[in-house]
Formats: C-alpha cells, sequence, structure tokens
C-alpha cells in the first residue's frame, strides 16, 4: 500500500485496481497516473479532468466544485449556502440527504433507524438493518467489517482476505438483499440507472433523490457546457457505470474488465 503500489482492490499491482486497469494509466493513490477514479492526475482525478478544469463535480475551482456552479451560490448540492449545502433546502431542514436533523440524515429514515455511517443506531446504519445484521459494512465487529462478510473471508480495502476481494465489494449480495440499492421501507435508495448516462438518479419516498425539482429546477441534472454533471462519460472507460435495472449496483466495466 505505497504510491507505487495499487490500493484500494487491486487484484494485481499492475492489472487493476480499484478503477484501474493499468497502473500507467488507471491508478488509485498514485499520483503520477491515477488518483481515485482518475486516468491521467493531469487529466481527470476522481472527479477531476483538469485541476484547473474540473475537480470531483467542478468544471473550475472558482466556479464550480463538487456539484456547486458559484461557492458562494452552489455547493455540493447547494443553491446557497444558507438554503441548500448538499441535498440540503434548508441547513435545520434537509442536509445531505435529510428531510430533518432529527428524522432524516443521508439515508436516515430517522435517526434511530437509518443514519450515515451510525454504527449504534438501534435499528438501521448506512447500511444496516440492524446492527446485529448488517452495518456499512459490519454485520458483527469480529464477523464482518466494512465490506466483510468474515474477517478472514472479505475486508473492505482487502486486496485478498484468503477469499474475498475489495473487486467484489459492491456486487456483493448480503442476506437477499443487494448492498447500496436495498429497499428501504418502499424506497428505492440509490437506485442509480446508467443507462443514459444517468447518475445518482436516486428516488426516496416518491421524491427523485438528487434529482429533486428545486424551484423548477433540475438538481444534479445540470446541463454544464454539455457535461451532464455526475453523469459523466469518461473517454473509453466508464468509470462507476452502475446498472440498477437488474439490480446490480456498482458492476463497473473498465475498458471491458468488470470489476467482479
Amino acid at each position: 500500500m505505497n504510491d507505487v503500489d495499487i490500493v484500494s482492490g487491486a487484484v494485481h499491482d499492475a492489472d487493476i485496481a480499484f478503477g484501474a486497469i493499468h497502473k500507467a494509466d488507471f491508478i488509485s493513490f498514485h499520483d503520477d497516473d491515477f488518483s481515485w477514479s482518475a486516468i491521467n492526475y493531469d487529466d481527470f482525478s476522481w472527479s477531476a479532468i483538469n485541476y484547473d478544469d474540473f475537480s470531483w463535480g467542478a468544471i473550475h475551482d472558482d466556479d464550480f466544485s463538487w456539484g456547486a456552479i458559484h461557492d458562494d451560490d452552489f455547493s455540493w448540492g447547494a443553491i446557497h449556502d444558507d438554503d441548500f449545502s448538499w441535498g440540503a433546502i434548508h441547513d435545520d431542514d434537509f442536509s445531505w440527504g435529510a428531510i430533518h436533523d432529527d428524522g432524516f440524515s443521508w439515508g436516515a429514515i430517522d435517526d434511530d433507524k437509518f443514519i450515515w455511517r451510525a454504527f449504534h443506531d438501534d435499528d438501521f446504519t448506512w447500511g444496516a438493518i440492524h446492527d446485529d445484521d448488517f452495518i456499512w459494512g459490519p454485520i458483527h465487529d469480529d464477523d464482518f467489517i466494512c465490506g466483510a462478510i468474515h474477517d478472514d473471508k472479505f475486508i473492505w480495502r482487502a486486496f485478498h482476505d484468503d477469499d474475498f476481494t475489495w473487486v467484489q465489494f459492491m456486487m456483493m449480495t448480503l442476506a437477499g438483499v443487494q448492498f447500496m440499492m436495498m429497499t428501504l421501507v418502499g424506497v428505492q435508495f440509490m437506485m442509480v440507472t446508467l443507462a443514459g448516462v444517468q447518475f445518482m438518479m436516486m428516488t426516496l419516498a416518491g421524491v427523485q433523490f438528487m434529482m429533486m425539482t428545486l424551484s423548477a429546477e433540475q438538481f444534479m441534472m445540470i446541463n454544464l457546457s454539455g457535461v451532464h454533471f455526475m453523469m459523466m462519460t469518461l473517454p473509453e472507460v466508464q468509470f462507476m457505470m452502475m446498472t440498477l435495472a437488474g439490480v446490480q449496483f456498482m458492476m463497473m466495466t473498465l475498458a471491458g474488465v468488470q470489476l467482479r
């Protein structure tokens, strides 16, 4: 796990890494070539086509940054910092997937049932049906850790842990529940469709999450210089090409190689 090796889901150092096909042109954590979804550091880095031109949802650092058209006007799902921030219509009413701070926070219907990155919430935590059954990663601390069914079989960010590897992650079926596309109380969560290519087309309780219409404006479906935000198609390499029609999540096709 260093700058020259492939990290986070490597099957072979020089063959594939999470979002990497070859060490020289698509590698995560390799500053010269690949940075979390980058083909070239100068050309594309986990959402950056150019450092000066595109950074994770940004066309320009001073004009668009991760869901922002302007830093003071739109930041990662925000039309106004004081009115909408990363999925928030109001800070006290909707913040990053929250309808209410005490009722819904990033994938949470209730604080005591589903909370993004809440490891000890009675019933539901990001990817968890029950603390004892499934938690964004762990089913049990000693049995399932962040994408692990067993410590000796699968560990989030594990190259090989005897049986399971990161490349198989996001494609697992856990207890009949397809990971990251679970149906939560009739709510299709993270139902991403990239046929279009449409990315982050979530539907939450009849409300198209991350595709919401805010003041007659389609959120996260903004056409920016011909580039649909969060609906990008990388030249030759379609990154994060999820197909949830099946429903298959994170079925990435990287230059014809399926990460499975």
